[in-house]
């Protein structure tokens, strides 16, 4: 799961990401104050990510394959920084929970937070919204880093929702082969 403060990457940031390994621990990345300040932005948590993606040979996402949210994101920030480590075709599989929603249950909305809900999975109460991020930007160091740990936070939950919601309904598609 990613954070950003625009779901636009040209106009945004990667605020943070997580990735939970399977029945384990959670890696854990943010950006950095002195990333910010010294204008490296989000080059070297886009970097990380790449780096931690060599650890799995599948990540599971809900909204983040191509076409939806999280990867195309990603891609566009590392080819941006010039980052060519990026995951290419065949490199790595994902597969992604929102699809499998959409196509073997039928709610109004297919987001993560409205299955989880309604199969009783605890779901994310840390909510963070477009002015919040607008903190990032403050000359308030401490503001920047309680907005960081925020929307980390935030990132905690969904990965952690994600988890049982992937236990719970994966079985009902096809395991996805379909390459980053």
């Amino acid at each position: 799961d990613i954070e950003t403060t625009n779901l636009n990457p040209v106009y945004g940031l990667m605020v943070c990401y997580r990735i939970k390994e399977l029945d384990g621990k959670i890696l854990k990345r943010d950006i950095k104050v002195s990333d910010l300040q010294s204008e490296v932005y989000d080059k070297n948590l886009v970097k990380q990510f790449i780096d931690d993606t060599n650890l799995f040979d599948r990540l599971v996402l809900h909204y983040g394959t191509n076409r939806k949210f999280d990867l195309p994101y990603l891609r566009t920030k590392a080819v941006h920084y010039n980052l060519d480590d990026f995951p290419g075709d065949k490199f790595l599989h994902v597969a992604d929970t929102h699809p499998m929603l959409k196509n073997k249950f039928h709610f109004s909305r297919n987001t993560l937070k409205m299955a989880c809900e309604y199969f009783g999975i605890p779901c994310k109460t840390t909510p963070i919204s477009p002015q919040m991020a607008l903190r990032l930007y403050s000359c308030n160091k401490k503001l920047v880093l309680s907005t960081i740990k925020l929307h980390g936070r935030h990132c905690d939950e969904d990965v952690i929702s994600l988890e049982s919601l992937w236990k719970k309904i994966y079985k009902f598609s096809p395991y996805s082969d379909i390459s980053i």
